[in-house]
């Protein structure tokens, strides 16, 4: 269905992020967040469909940014600080988005920046719902155990 509507016109928006939803929710069944889920093509085609949805007009919804997250933190190939800019604009955007600060906090704890990662989760934790809450601190209470993989120079 999304691929038919792609077909009639490329620049839908919600095509565009369905779609890419969908591909990725599939391809990662039960792996998100794990590095190497998805292999550089996959990383490519993923993203390119959500940042198609971003470009037509999907920029004011903070999913669009927590599934650019999900896609680069379980790739083979590492984010690096260009990529992940986007993701710290938009939680600058929508600083009560649990899945944008997790995806950030998970990426700064993996550049072994661990520091920045509790803070960045301090800095959300206000604005946050008492759930959303509970659930990045219970994702992240050991946050220096996550074994730093990721290069930063």
């Amino acid at each position: 269905m999304f691929e038919l509507s792609l077909e009639e016109d490329e620049d839908q928006t919600r095509a565009h992020l369905w779609y890419g939803i969908n591909q990725a929710t599939q391809k990662l069944a039960g792996k998100f967040y794990r590095p190497g889920s998805l292999d550089k093509e996959e990383t490519l085609s993923l993203s390119t469909h959500f940042f198609k949805a971003k470009q037509t007009g999907a920029g004011h919804l903070p999913r669009l940014y927590i599934w650019i997250g999900v896609v680069w933190l379980s790739s083979e190939v590492y984010p690096e600080n260009r990529h992940m800019a986007v993701l710290e604009n938009a939680l600058a955007t929508f600083p009560d988005s649990c899945g944008i600060a997790t995806a950030l906090a998970l990426y700064y704890a993996r550049c072994g920046r661990c520091e920045k990662a509790q803070a960045l989760i301090s800095n959300a934790l206000p604005m946050l719902h008492a759930s959303s809450r509970e659930d990045l601190l219970a994702d992240f209470s050991e946050i220096r155990s996550i074994e730093p993989i990721y290069r930063t120079d």
